[in-house]
This record gives C-alpha cells, structure tokens and sequence, in this order.
C-alpha cells in the first residue's frame, strides 16, 4: 500500500474513528467503513471503543481549568486533582443555544449546536422518569396516528412501558449503568436510523460521571431540542 495514503483507524479506546462530520461518531470499524465506503482504501480495526463516548478535552490555558468538551473522563475524577476545574456555561446549562457557536472558531471539536448528529430528527426528553414516559408515548401515539415509523431510545427498566407502543424500542442498558449507556449509545442511534424510522425520541438521563459526556452529545444530536413538562 502506499504509505501516503489515507486510511481510517478504528480504535479500542475512545470513540475517534473517522467519520462523516457531524454525523452519529463512529464506535466499531463496520460504522467507519459504512460512513466511508470508497473513500479510504483500508480500515484498520482494533476492536470496538471501550468507552463509547469521545475524550474529554480540557483548557489548561485559561486561569481556572475549564472541561470545553465532557468526555471519558469526567468532572468528578477530574476534580479529584484538580478541584477548581470547571465547566463553560453552554455546557452546565446546556438547553440553552449557543446561536454564535456556528460562527466562531472553535476551541475543541464537537462544540457546535448541532453534532453526533442521526439523519432523522431527535427529540430529547427531561424530567422524571414517570414524566419523560407519558411525554414520549403521547408523542408516539401522535405520530403513529400520522403514519410515521418511531424508534425511542431508551434504558432496560423503560422498556415495558413501551411495549405494544408501535415503536421500535433500542435499549442502551440500565439507567443506573452510565457507562454501558455510554459504551452502547452511539452504536444505538445508529441502529434505529440504519432501521428506517423516520424520528427517534430519547429520554434523558442524570448527568453524574459519563452521565454528563452522555447529555451533552444527546444534547447535540438533538440538535438543542429538548422536551420537558412544566
């Protein structure tokens, strides 16, 4: 092979595989090669990402040590060494838009509003777990009612309470469980999009540990759409 060549390289580790930018990140070598079929002439597999969800990325420029992307590692074992580090505000509060975000350079990858992104719309749900249920099976029934295919993601405990919903249910794991929700998130909002559904519903879940890496792409993917009962 010519050693100039480009390839893609499937890593064991964090998610980081080459991809279609913006689109859902790559977790095994088979989504690469999916997303880059006829554009590299070899992908090296190493096995699927252990993690799931990509690297944090920290900003040891400024004065106070600032997380600019949530990743593999998180606010908690970070602050176990560096106790003043701390998260920019579209991130602490991040159901809130940054409209500039597209506009600026950014200072890590994945900062943009919309990232991590399926093909179909996404639609996150907050609140409590009885409250993100009634929300997203009263959107199921409405867009059954309109003829459309709709995958929810969800953990294992919801799943009964979408049985006979008509909706294709994907779980990630438990809800108690963030690092097999993090391990297996990406590969399932491939897996209702590779199935044909024509929008995925999503509830949301606590942003302790992974759980924070998890919400911001969610976040994204859902493009800043998020759904809560007031």
């Amino acid at each position: 092979m010519d050693p100039a060549a480009s390839f893609a390289c499937a890593s064991a580790g964090y998610s980081r595989i080459e991809h279609r930018c913006y689109h859902i990140s790559p977790t095994t070598a088979q989504h690469a090669l999916a997303d880059l079929n006829g554009r590299v002439p070899l992908i090296l597999d190493s096995g699927p990402c252990e993690v799931g969800v990509e690297s944090t990325v920290l900003d040891l420029c400024s004065t106070v040590p600032t997380i600019l992307r949530p990743g593999g590692v998180s606010l908690e074992e970070l602050r176990a060494v560096l106790p003043d580090v701390r998260l920019p505000p579209r991130v602490k509060n991040n159901v809130q838009r940054d409209d500039n975000a597209s506009l600026e350079a950014q200072r890590a990858p994945g900062q943009l509003l919309t990232h991590y992104a399926p093909t179909v719309p996404l639609f996150l749900f907050d609140g409590t777990v009885e409250e993100m249920h009634s929300a997203m099976l009263a959107e199921v029934r409405s867009r059954r009612e309109r003829g459309e295919r709709v995958g929810v993601l969800v953990a294992d405990e919801d799943v009964p309470a979408f049985q006979g919903s008509g909706a294709l249910v994907h779980s990630l794991g438990s809800a108690v469980a963030p690092g097999q929700v993090a391990t297996a998130l990406f590969a399932g909002l491939r897996t209702l999009e590779t199935a044909g559904v024509e929008v995925i519903l999503c509830r949301g879940f606590d942003e302790d540990g992974l759980g924070l890496a998890i919400r911001d792409r969610l976040w994204r993917a859902a493009a800043g759409k998020v759904f809560k009962q007031s």
